[in-house]
């Protein structure tokens, strides 16, 4: 069984079972404390449906922001872990697939995502 990212109804991001749960488990420890009502929010298809996608699809501006945020620090985290090599490639897939949608602001990038 794999899994997806949706950041929108155009953008997703599919993934297999390892790679949807080694993102999934990681963004959502990222999310800021301020940000946990859209961590549920995005969370609710696995977590109450037990659906194998998360999705940031009805988040306006602030919730997409905030997720696009916790993708940025758990990518930095899983920098220093021993296998991100493996995993350097989703990141980037990722992070470039966030940075196509419509409430992607660069801004974000040049002020501390951290």
């Amino acid at each position: 069984m794999a899994g997806s990212i949706f950041l929108s109804k155009e953008l997703r991001l599919p993934v297999s079972t390892q790679q949807f749960g080694y993102l999934v488990e990681r963004i959502r420890t990222a999310f800021d404390a301020d940000a946990q009502a859209c961590l549920r929010e995005i969370y609710s298809p696995m977590d109450d449906g037990g659906m194998n996608f998360i999705s940031a699809e009805n988040e306006g501006e602030a919730g997409f922001e905030a997720f696009f945020r916790a993708i940025v620090r758990a990518n930095s985290a899983a920098a220093s872990e021993g296998n991100y090599e493996a995993f350097a490639q989703l990141w980037a897939d990722l992070l470039a697939k966030a940075r196509l949608d419509p409430r992607f602001s660069s801004e974000w990038e040049s002020s501390k995502a951290a």
